[in-house]
């Protein structure tokens, strides 16, 4: 058998710390160790027989709780343990569909931007009657992070679309361009060609509107993304 391998204190302690650092806030000793804080605070100015707390600042004081976090919590706002978790504007079935929808536009080569994403997510949600007005939307930062949640789910991430080489973006001309409509015009009257009898014409094209690079996202296992006309 192999033997094991013997660990200093040192390592030992950095590990812990590793660990600790990986929970979530709400976890933690010291948060947990506030919010009693905080209930006692609130209890203590609720109670008729604290006669020398006289109001919820003089409260939150003396149980070493800033006065914000314990109004705030007096108001009725909920601990981070009770949120609900970051990231769930969308329920299953709402997502199941922002997912299909993210697929469907892979699949005709047209992936979407961050603000695409968040654009389907809000048009999601006023679908279901969950948006009502123009003060109650997503987040600036929600698709990023909801991108984020996908990548460590194995199923889509952010790519940087690839721009046209400059020396093929130069070389293309409208000269270029009509010249090659006049002479393909000129071998289908020639030999009598029909639109219909025009098929596997997919290796020479035009690009319009050549634009900068962007970062779209797709799936997982795409790691290069060529950028479409936007046509």
């Amino acid at each position: 058998m192999p033997k094991a391998i013997r660990r200093t204190a040192r390592e030992k302690n950095e590990e812990v710390v590793q660990r600790l650092k990986k929970l979530p806030r709400y976890k933690t000793v010291q948060y947990m160790e506030q919010e009693e804080r905080i209930k006692e605070a609130i209890r203590a100015w609720k109670d008729p027989a604290e006669t020398e707390i006289t109001n919820l600042r003089t409260s939150a004081s003396i149980f070493d709780i800033p006065y914000s976090t314990c109004f705030d919590r007096y108001k009725g706002s909920k601990p981070l343990s009770e949120n609900g978790g970051h990231n769930t504007r969308l329920n299953e079935a709402q997502e199941a569909s922002l997912i299909w929808y993210m697929d469907t536009c892979i699949e005709r080569n047209y992936p979407l931007r961050y603000d695409m994403v968040t654009a389907a997510a809000t048009s999601i949600l006023k679908a279901t009657g969950q948006i009502l007005s123009s003060t109650d939307r997503i987040g600036d930062t929600w698709a990023l992070r909801w991108v984020e949640k996908q990548r460590k789910l194995g199923r889509y991430h952010a790519v940087c679309t690839k721009p046209m080489d400059y020396k093929r973006k130069d070389a293309l001309t409208p000269e270029l361009v009509l010249r090659y409509f006049s002479n393909l015009k000129a071998v289908k009257e020639k030999y009598d060609i029909h639109e219909g009898d025009q098929y596997n014409v997919d290796e020479i094209g035009f690009r319009v509107g050549c634009m900068r690079s962007t970062t779209v996202i797709t799936h997982k296992n795409v790691k290069h993304v060529s950028k479409k006309p936007p046509y």
